[in-house]
């Protein structure tokens, strides 16, 4: 939470009892190389959750878990999930003030979303 300029690489986990990993109010993150896996029937195990972030990045990884492979939440904006194994599990999912967009197969090319915020 609140960080910047993270990378995270060659990191594993298994069956955690909620999200995996959670990027939070935080900014130019690289995620690569993860291997997160958790049974298909298992609820709210995220393999990544991003919040309120920008500039993240996911990459080269597998995850396989019983809820989102990735779930980008409110206010993120630059993200960017390419090369990812989703499965099993959801796909991606974004969701913005109750706009919802869920991917649920990835070919091993790029996926961003790119959210750009108007201030009034």
């Amino acid at each position: 939470m609140n960080c910047a300029d993270v990378e995270l690489s060659q990191f594993s986990s298994k069956n955690s009892p909620q999200m995996h990993i959670a990027v939070c109010q935080s900014s130019k993150v690289h995620l690569t190389q993860l291997t997160i896996t958790a049974p298909w029937d298992s609820p709210n195990t995220d393999g990544v959750h991003v919040d309120r972030s920008q500039d993240v990045r996911v990459t080269r990884s597998t995850i396989g878990t019983g809820d989102d492979c990735v779930s980008i939440g409110p206010g993120s904006r630059f993200v960017t999930v390419d090369g990812i194994v989703c499965g099993p599990g959801h796909g991606v999912r974004y969701q913005e003030m109750g706009y919802k967009l869920t991917i649920r197969s990835l070919l091993p090319s790029a996926f961003s979303i790119y959210h750009a915020l108007q201030e009034e």
